[in-house]
């Protein structure tokens, strides 16, 4: 089943979903999740994480249209300022220094660090009174371990993790898909593995404990 078919089982049949997209972009797939809740005539909860600041200013438009809350700042192992690597393409910027990056995709180039600020999802869930969460959507260049790191409350109360993977470091410290299983607190287990090319993919986590 692909993961949009899976998206929609799973807020078909939950009341009041709570979902987060960490690393929204430009806003493409928060269009496309978010239509799918709005479908539903029902509550939910929708929270949008993203830093780069030029992709704020689409999020911030798209707020105009879409019901959804917008946390413009990035998700990390610690609260306070980092540097922010922006690239030239919308989906490439990260709080980590670029490796093997610039060999697999070397048509993207990066600009000397900005500072950024980061806090940890633990805490913003606290603050937002986020009990559970039923989808999490995650892209982030290769911080995935520092967002379960900051996370490990609200990942012990979320029901699926989808998120994308690589098997090389693209960015400094990356880790790798069974790292980011074992990572997670808690019992999961791997729904569905999109694996796309030979470095990876996206991978579909369930907890069950």
């Amino acid at each position: 089943m692909d993961i949009l078919s899976r998206y929609k089982v799973l807020i078909e049949n939950t009341d009041c979903p709570v979902v987060m997209e960490i690393g929204a972009a430009e806003g493409e797939d928060t269009t496309r999740y978010l239509d799918c809740l709005i479908a539903l005539g029902r509550p939910f909860r929708y929270i949008a994480f993203e830093p780069d600041e030029r992709n704020v200013w689409h999020l911030t438009r798209l707020l105009e249209k879409k019901p959804f809350e917008l946390v413009p700042h990035a998700l990390g192992d610690k609260s306070g300022l980092v540097p922010w690597r922006s690239s030239n393409h919308p989906y490439s910027g990260s709080v980590k220094e670029p490796k093997a990056h610039h060999e697999l995709w070397p048509h993207i180039s990066f600009s000397e660090p900005t500072m950024i600020y980061m806090e940890e999802l633990d805490n913003v869930a606290a603050r937002m009174q986020i009990a559970k969460v039923d989808w999490i959507w995650c892209d982030v260049q290769g911080a995935e371990d520092l967002v379960i790191a900051g996370g490990l409350k609200t990942f012990a109360r979320t029901r699926f993790f989808y998120t994308e993977y690589i098997e090389v470091e693209a960015y400094v410290g990356q880790i790798g898909r069974d790292e980011i299983h074992r990572r997670l607190p808690g019992r999961w287990r791997i729904a569905e593995d999109y694996r796309s090319w030979d470095k990876g993919g996206d991978c579909l986590f369930e907890r069950l404990t």
